[in-house]
């Protein structure tokens, strides 16, 4: 439908949901639907397009639909990695923590997914906190460290604390 396909649009080409309401989106809309449509008469575009509102709400609802369907199929997944890694954005001083998993199978090969970018807020990235950050985010994919899990992370002291137990480290090549 018109507002999936507007969330869509606006997710896979990362703009603005604000995008859809201008003046150039929409005279590019009335020419691609003056021309393809059928006996009716012709109808502004702009009456049919979604408000930005309603298309950030239903981007949740594709996030949230994506989300489980992503938790289902890794279930299956006995062994995987996971990377993470902490920036800082210069401009805001907003430090952020993400998460990514990799893993093999017979149909697709190597399958990754980003599990979480986000603000990190925890009080500070000593090794506990760290660990904290990582296992909270897996716990609500359903996942956990442990011997059948491999975690790439660069060679920070703090990073070799956290996961010092319960996983096996592999310490980046690009950070040595």
């Amino acid at each position: 439908d018109l507002i999936t396909a507007a969330a869509e649009f606006c997710a896979i080409d990362n703009r603005p949901f604000s995008l859809i309401q201008g003046n150039g989106f929409q005279h590019l809309a009335n020419a691609m639907y003056g021309a393809g449509r059928a006996l009716s008469a012709f109808t502004p575009i702009e009456s049919l397009l979604p408000d930005r509102t309603t298309i950030s709400r239903e981007t949740d609802k594709i996030f949230f639909e994506d989300r489980a369907k992503l938790i289902n199929l890794i279930q299956s997944v006995k062994q995987y990695c996971i990377t993470i890694n902490f920036l800082t954005e210069p401009y805001t001083k907003i430090g952020y923590g993400g998460l990514s998993i990799h893993y093999f199978d017979d149909k697709f090969g190597l399958n990754v997914f980003i599990l979480c970018c986000k603000a990190y807020k925890l009080p500070n990235q000593q090794a506990n906190n760290v660990r904290l950050f990582t296992e909270n985010i897996l716990r609500s994919f359903s996942l956990e460290l442990d011997k059948n899990t491999s975690i790439v992370c660069d060679n920070e002291n703090k990073m070799r604390a956290a996961f010092r137990h319960g996983a096996v480290r592999v310490g980046c090549s690009a950070h040595f």
